[in-house]
């Protein structure tokens, strides 16, 4: 019988998807694989309905590191809210491998993705947006 390599690097993930403001925020902290982007999903499905929105907030700044698995379940993510009228991802995500895993994304979905990396910036550029907006 063959032993099992011990995955040295466990998902353990826990993911909030609310309502923060009018805007959609998902945060994801610890170690997320797939199963924890397809929570998301189901959550934000419920969550959204049949509303039609411009602009969600993904915060990884709790994250520790990825799995492989969460490929698939990332464009079926971006793909439901694309379906929904996104047009650009504020994104709070401090660490560089992600942002390129983010760029990756922009460029199969076609979506905008706004990055930073700190909270407190992406709540700034979102103010902004919001002030721009009522300007209008």
């Amino acid at each position: 019988m063959a032993a099992k390599i011990p995955d040295r690097h466990p998902a353990s993930a826990t993911v909030k998807v609310a309502w923060v403001s009018g805007i959609l925020e998902v945060a994801w902290t610890g170690r997320v694989d797939g199963d924890a982007v397809t929570r998301a999903l189901d959550d934000a499905r419920r969550l959204v309905g049949d509303r039609q929105l411009t602009r969600i907030v993904v915060d990884t700044e709790g994250v520790t590191g990825y799995e492989l698995s969460v490929r698939a379940p990332s464009v079926s993510f971006l793909q439901f809210f694309k379906s929904r009228g996104l047009t650009e991802i504020v994104a709070v995500m401090p660490n560089p491998l992600v942002s390129m895993f983010a760029g990756t994304m922009r460029l199969v979905t076609k979506v905008r993705f706004a990055i930073y990396k700190t909270r407190p910036e992406a709540m700034r550029y979102l103010a902004e947006r919001s002030a721009d907006a009522a300007a209008e």
